[in-house]
């Protein structure tokens, strides 16, 4: 479940950029996104990502005392 976290929180970290750089208001011709959207999927990004590598700690966290 770790790597899915990780997948989605570099995923909208892409979506976040794409979005800052992209000056026609569209992300690859189907997604409409103005700044509010770019920041949201920053914080969604960063949020995702931490949770997939805190649950990668635990893991082994949690394996290490078995």
């Amino acid at each position: 479940m770790p790597t899915v976290f990780k997948i989605f929180g570099i995923v909208y970290l892409l979506v976040a950029i794409l979005g800052f750089f992209s000056g026609s208001g569209s992300v690859l011709g189907f997604l409409d996104v103005n700044s509010a959207d770019n920041w949201l999927h920053v914080v969604l990004g960063i949020v995702v990502l931490g949770a997939g590598f805190m649950s990668a700690k635990e893991t082994m966290v949690s394996q290490a005392t078995m």
